[in-house]
């Protein structure tokens, strides 16, 4: 008995083996598809790894990955051999398709070989029943594709998109008349369409000739394509009225694209209208125009997409396309960036299209009230109406109106009130911006949707909403983008809540929060957090280290508050690139945690007070573009290490306290254009799942289906002093910006010629230093700059004559040096400058000044470059006007508040004002901003030093003819016109008068009105 059983349960395997041989595929397929995976092997293809599977261990080949078999007779019909010679997306290198390989394949009816960088053609007789070929990116030579493609009796669809085709490959394409698609994408044939040949495909259903760089006007051979349903002509350059175009013979077109060319498409689509199989149009970024008036007003097709954004330029007279009036089933519509002005806003869309899924209005100057259906529009999922004059409040009814609502954007207008109170329960609401209006209500918390609502995108920026912020709008489950910048909420933010952990974005800037930052917004636990902006408010406190520990945080501006402290210690923050804590009361030195920071593309620390040099690890931020440190006080000099950031397009070290030399290696620095500085990109986008089905059913073709993606309004922006003021920079115009403002420090020395090689830089400012020497001829090279301000330094010399070549410069400032000799002739961009460029250098003559060159003058006239004389004494005795210098210590420009901060020294110094002396602390450093007016008491200055007096005693000054106004920006060498009669004077003791001297000494110091900075003088 056993026996028995075991016989036939033998006897059942090899049935089950013979049936198995008999399902497999056919053993010449089989040698074929491993010599095909042989041949790739060979050739080191980089994706032959993706034939692995294709195994002679393994019989059956109709099992094995991108082959597939006829379910009856077990021949390969299909063939997908896409990305085999492909590593990714990259092709590594040619291959030269051996055709013969493919010989025995006499079922195949679909081969794939795109993405593999293949070079020649099918040059056989063997695939006689190919029905389907796709070779995308190949490199074909055109006689070879031809002969090949015509040899295949019974091919109906061919892909060549970016493959390599020469611009005849239309002129010679007429013998495939079986062709059904023909898909040409991105073959770029740079010429215009054939005027014939290639239209005797009659039987050709879909035609795509997108992005290939076409010229000129549609032939009119193309009227002749009379089967063709789907026609995409998008991104090329063709041109002419559609409406004198042959297109209107295409009876059978369901689809048509002609987006980005430069036809003239007439506003009433008349030349269509009897396109009665029409469904969709595309025509976005062509020039809309007016229709001719005998035009039928009502088609015959009814559209289910419609597409025709930015196609004017200026105010459209013939107003909105009303041929819209007559569609019943639009699931699309995008008529954005058009100016149909002073239209009303089209509510009849709304009415006649039940169907309606998605309506872009953007930009279009429609005015008066958004106005609902009185019928729900179950169907309406994104409604983007934002950039119109839209007024009036949000309806209250909208969600009963739109129950499916997803995606409501009206930013941009002029709506008022509040957040409708249905939003809260709307369950199906993902996206909502009402930025840029004139909203106001105080945000409660049933406003807004609930912990559980699908809300992952929410902008409420630059509107009037108050009060306190709600805590639940940081737990929503869901929510991803939080924008609330620009408005008036107020009070403490509590510090004991968690974000929700979708939180990607987090922006409340510009408001009235106070208190101290709230340590949950920075809970390290948050891996997807990456920007955070609560600048403008009143925070105080220190930063806490959460804000830092964010693993994935890129973004971070705390800047413009009353925060205090040292920066954060000890935090991780591995992909960090925008810090931004500029204008608040941080101190201490730069901390040593940044050194981990090698992402770093901003790091703006101005307006602190921090203290100490900066450190010799700055090198480790290697991606580093702007780098601020201006108003602080740091010091020492600069490290060579600043030398080795490559990428470093704005440098700002002003008002500090560095010194010693310029670093010659600076002028290593490229100061090229860099995207990275300008924006915080994201990536997340969301679209609207199956509306390509609802829109188009089964119909074979591509759509770019429009995707929402987060408008994040944080650009960086940065504060610079340009061309004498102060201006911020964000955005596109900061990508070009290239700054280095080393003025209002203790730089001294030289300016060396390498400085010249800075030829990319915008703007170069060393002024308010102790430079000495020439102004460098090599400057000429800086063919870039606009604004070059070395002012109120010890320079001399004469002006490089090479400068008048720097055809860009807008600002030249050489004010207060010891320069001499001509000004530069007057002529390109120097025939702009007044007095004001060259003032300060008594030796300087020619235009603009008043003094003339070819006057001679008096040498008592001409105040030295220094004042060693015999014994310490000048011989001033000459019949000549009296002119004696008031000289001053090299200026050394602080804020004020400093200022006021610094203590009295020991070594006195005396004034003599007639027989009275005066014992005063010595010179402190000149506050930026502040004038003095002098009124003289004598015309005799003697130093007489130990001499002492009664310091209460007042002055008594004679009467003096003169006044004259010593402004802080006049430090080196000021001249005062006295009586003719002049005494022989010791040489005058050097100074600079402080602030707290004055009022003892007959001067007044009058503060200006204005940022204490040094970039104010001039």
């Amino acid at each position: 008995m056993k026996m028995r059983q075991m016989w036939v349960w033998m006897l059942l395997m090899a049935l089950s083996f013979l049936n198995d041989r008999s399902h497999c595929c056919s053993e010449e397929e089989r040698i074929s598809l491993l010599e095909i995976k042989a041949w790739f092997n060979h050739a080191r293809a980089a994706g032959s790894y993706k034939l692995e599977g294709w195994d002679k261990e393994h019989f059956n080949c109709c099992n094995w990955h991108r082959v597939v078999c006829d379910n009856t007779t077990n021949r390969v019909i299909e063939l997908h051999l896409s990305y085999v010679n492909s590593d990714g997306l990259n092709a590594v290198e040619d291959l030269y398709l051996n055709a013969s390989l493919f010989l025995p394949f006499k079922e195949l009816e679909i081969l794939d070989l795109s993405y593999s960088q293949l070079v020649g053609g099918l040059k056989n007789q063997g695939l006689r029943k190919l029905e389907t070929l796709v070779m995308v990116w190949t490199d074909f030579k055109e006689s070879i594709l031809i002969e090949s493609l015509g040899a295949l009796p019974c091919l109906e669809e061919v892909y060549l998109d970016f493959s390599s085709l020469p611009a005849s490959f239309l002129r010679n394409i007429g013998p495939l008349s079986t062709l059904k698609v023909l898909s040409l994408l991105g073959v770029d044939f740079n010429s215009t369409l054939p005027a014939q040949v290639w239209c005797e495909l009659k039987n050709l259903e879909q035609l795509c000739l997108s992005r290939n760089n076409l010229k000129g006007v549609l032939p009119p051979c193309l009227g002749n394509l009379s089967s063709l349903q789907v026609l995409d002509l998008s991104d090329n350059q063709l041109e002419g009225n559609i409406a004198l175009s042959h297109l209107s013979h295409l009876t059978q077109l369901e689809y048509l694209s002609l987006e980005n060319n430069y036809f003239q498409v007439p506003i009433s689509f008349g030349s269509f209208m009897n396109l009665t199989n029409l469904k969709f149009i595309a025509c976005d970024n062509n020039e809309l125009i007016a229709a001719p008036s005998f035009q039928p007003l009502v088609p015959k097709f009814q559209l289910r997409a419609f597409s025709a954004s930015n196609c004017t330029s200026k105010p459209l007279k013939a107003g909105f396309p009303n041929f819209l009036q007559s569609q019943h089933d639009l699931v699309f519509v995008d008529l954005s960036h058009n100016k149909f002005v002073g239209e009303p806003f089209p509510s009849w869309l709304f009415e006649n299209n039940t169907k309606l899924n998605r309506l872009y209005l953007r930009d279009t100057s429609f005015i008066g009230p958004l106005q609902l259906p009185q019928h729900p529009t179950p169907n309406l999922q994104t409604v983007d109406m934002s950039g119109n004059n839209i007024h009036s409040q949000v309806p209250r009814n909208i969600c009963s109106i739109f129950p499916r609502l997803k995606n409501f954007m009206m930013a941009n207008n002029s709506l008022t009130g509040c957040i409708p109170l249905c939003f809260g329960n709307m369950s199906s609401l993902e996206y909502l911006d009402l930025s840029n209006n004139h909203m106001s209500c105080e945000l409660l918390e049933h406003n807004l949707p609930t912990v559980g609502s699908s809300l992952w995108f929410l902008k409420l920026s630059n509107n009037s909403f108050n009060g306190r912020l709600p805590p639940s709008v940081f737990n929503m489950t869901h929510l991803d983008y939080l924008f609330l910048d620009g408005n008036k909420f107020a009070g403490q933010v509590s510090g004991t809540f968690s974000l929700a952990s979708s939180f990607s974005w987090l922006v409340i800037s510009n408001n009235l929060l106070s208190g101290m930052l709230p340590r949950g917004i920075g809970n390290s636990s948050l891996n997807s957090l990456q920007g955070i902006d609560l600048s403008r408010n009143h925070f105080e406190g220190t930063i806490p280290i959460e804000y830092f520990n964010s693993s994935r945080l890129e973004f971070l501006d705390l800047s413009e508050n009353n925060l205090s402290g040292s920066l954060p210690l000890g935090f991780h923050a591995s992909d960090l690139r925008y810090v931004h804590l500029y204008r608040n009361q941080l101190s201490g030195p730069l901390a040593y945690d940044f050194y981990n920071l090698s992402s770093l593309v901003t790091l703006d620390l101005g307006d602190n007070n921090l203290t100490g040099p900066i450190p010799n690890w700055i090198d480790s931020l290697s991606e580093l573009s702007i780098f601020v440190l201006k108003s602080n006080q740091f010091n020492g000099k600069l490290p060579h290490q600043l030398c080795f950031l490559r990428k470093l397009s704005i440098l700002d070290l002003s008002e500090n306290n560095f010194s010693g030399l310029l670093p010659s290696c600076l002028s290593n620095l490229n100061f090229t254009a860099s995207d990275e500085k300008t924006w915080v990109n994201t990536f997340t986008m969301t679209k609207d799942d199956g509306i390509r089905k609802d829109i188009f059913g089964n119909v074979a073709f591509y759509l770019d289906i429009r995707s929402l993606s987060p408008e994040i309004s944080v650009k960086i922006s940065v504060e610079l002093t340009s061309k004498k003021n102060f201006h911020t920079y964000e955005g596109d115009i900061l990508r070009y910006m290239s700054v280095m403002d080393l003025s209002c420090n203790r730089f001294t020395g030289e300016i060396l010629t390498e400085w010249g090689n800075l030829s990319g830089i915008y703007s170069l400012n060393l002024s308010q230093n102790n430079l000495t020497g020439l102004i460098p001829s090599s400057f000429s090279n800086l063919k870039q700059i606009e604004s070059l301000d070395l002012s109120h330094n010890n320079l001399n010399g004469r002006i490089p004559a090479q400068l008048l070549e720097l055809t860009f410069i807008a600002v030249f400032n050489v004010s207060y040096n010891n320069l001499s000799g001509r000004t530069p002739e007057m002529k390109n961009q120097f025939a702009t400058f007044d007095e004001s460029s060259y003032k300060g250098n008594p030796l300087l003559c020619g235009p603009p000044l008043q003094n003339s060159c070819d006057k001679t003058e008096s040498p008592s006239a001409r105040v030295p470059n220094d004042f060693n004389g015999d014994g310490g004494f000048i011989d001033m005795d000459t019949p000549s006007p009296t002119l004696f210098p008031v000289t001053t210590a090299p200026t050394f420009c602080f804020p004020l508040n400093r200022i006021r901060e610094q203590k009295a020294q020991t070594s006195p110094f005396t004034i003599f004002f007639s027989s009275l002396s005066r014992t005063q602390p010595p010179p402190q450093p000149l506050p930026c901003g502040c004038s003095f007016t002098l009124k003289p008491a004598t015309a005799e200055l003697t130093p007489s030093p130990g001499q002492q007096t009664d310091p209460t005693a007042d002055p008594q000054p004679p009467s003096f003819p003169a006044t004259r106004e010593v402004a802080a920006d006049e430090p080196r060498t000021s001249l005062l016109s006295t009586t003719r009669s002049r005494p022989r004077l010791h040489r005058p003791t050097t100074v600079l008068l402080p602030p707290a001297v004055l009022p003892d000494l007959a001067l007044k110091a009058e503060e200006k009105k204005m940022k204490p900075s040094c970039h104010q003088q001039g």
